[in-house]
């Protein structure tokens, strides 16, 4: 089962019928939707150009609505914060060494 928008589907070719349907989606207008081993390639114009998207579903493990899925773990948040704050303080330490020179 895959999830797309907040939906657990029960394959990846209902995923791709959904994503036709839908017509214009972020991208533009939608022109296909088609299923390739693990993933979806959606065939797009925005008016000029056509473009591919590869769009690879997660897993969930209830059909129907599933609000579960984050993305990213809370150990994960804390630990790219804790990441970003020290390329900060790195960067203001450097700033504050050189106006001391």
């Amino acid at each position: 089962m895959k999830l797309y928008k907040n939906y657990c589907y029960e394959d990846l070719s209902t995923v791709a019928l959904n994503i036709e349907s839908e017509v214009i989606n972020d991208f533009g207008i939608i022109q296909s939707a088609t299923v390739s081993g693990s993933d979806i390639n959606i065939s797009y114009s925005n008016g000029q150009k056509n473009f591919t998207v590869l769009v690879t579903p997660p897993d969930c493990s209830e059909l129907g609505f599933n609000s579960t899925f984050t993305g990213i773990s809370t150990l994960d948040a804390v630990d790219l914060s804790g990441l970003v704050l020290l390329v900060l303080a790195s960067a203001f330490s450097v700033k504050v060494l050189k106006r001391g020179l």
